[in-house]
C-alpha cells in the first residue's frame, strides 16, 4: 500500500505524455485524411466539369458563354488549390489559414457543382446526378474540415488563455 501512490505517480508521469502524443498524432492523421478527401474532390471536379456539353444545354448562347467562363474560372481556382493541398499533404504541415483556404475552396466547389447540376439537368440527367453527388461529398468534406478547424482554434485559444493566466500569477 505504501508504494502504491508513488507507483501511480510514476505511471502518470511516464504514460501521460504518450497519451497526449498519440492524441496529437490522431489529429494529424484526421487532418491528413480530410485533406486527402479534398484532393480527391478537386480532381473529380476537374474530371466532371471537363465532360460537360454546355453547347447542348437549352440556354441562349450568351448564357452558355457565361457558363463556359464560370467553368474556366472555377477550373483555374481548383487547379491552384490542388497544388496547395498537395504541398500541404507532402509537408504534413498546415496552419489554420491553410485549412481555412481549403474549406473555402471546397465550399465554392460544392456551390459550383450544384449550380452546374441544375443547368445540365434537362440535357443530361445522369451528369446532373454525378455533379450533385460530388457536390454533396464536397459539402460533407468541407463540414468535416470546418469542425476540425474549429477544434484546433478552440484548443489554441485555450492554450493562449492558460499562458496569459500563468504569466499573471
Amino acid at each position: 500500500m505504501r508504494y502504491l501512490a508513488p507507483m501511480v505517480f510514476l505511471l502518470l508521469v511516464f504514460f501521460t505524455p504518450l497519451c497526449f502524443e498519440a492524441s496529437a498524432q490522431t489529429e494529424q492523421e484526421k487532418t491528413k485524411t480530410v485533406l486527402s478527401d479534398a484532393a480527391y474532390i478537386l480532381n473529380r471536379y476537374q474530371e466532371s466539369v471537363a465532360g460537360l456539353a454546355v453547347d447542348l444545354w437549352k440556354d441562349p448562347q450568351q448564357v452558355k458563354d457565361k457558363w463556359k467562363e464560370a467553368i474556366s474560372v472555377g477550373d483555374k481556382n481548383v487547379e491552384r488549390e490542388k497544388m496547395h493541398v498537395g504541398a500541404m499533404l507532402s509537408s504534413q504541415h498546415w496552419t489554420s489559414v491553410d485549412l481555412l483556404d481549403v474549406y473555402s475552396e471546397l465550399t465554392d466547389v460544392s456551390i459550383s457543382l450544384y449550380n452546374l447540376s441544375g443547368a445540365c439537368l434537362d440535357s443530361d440527367p445522369e451528369k446532373a446526378l454525378e455533379l450533385t453527388t460530388l457536390g454533396s461529398r464536397s459539402e460533407r468534406t468541407a463540414a468535416k474540415l470546418y469542425s476540425h478547424l474549429r477544434s484546433m482554434l478552440t484548443e489554441q485559444q485555450n492554450e493562449l488563455l492558460a499562458c496569459r493566466r500563468s504569466r499573471h500569477k
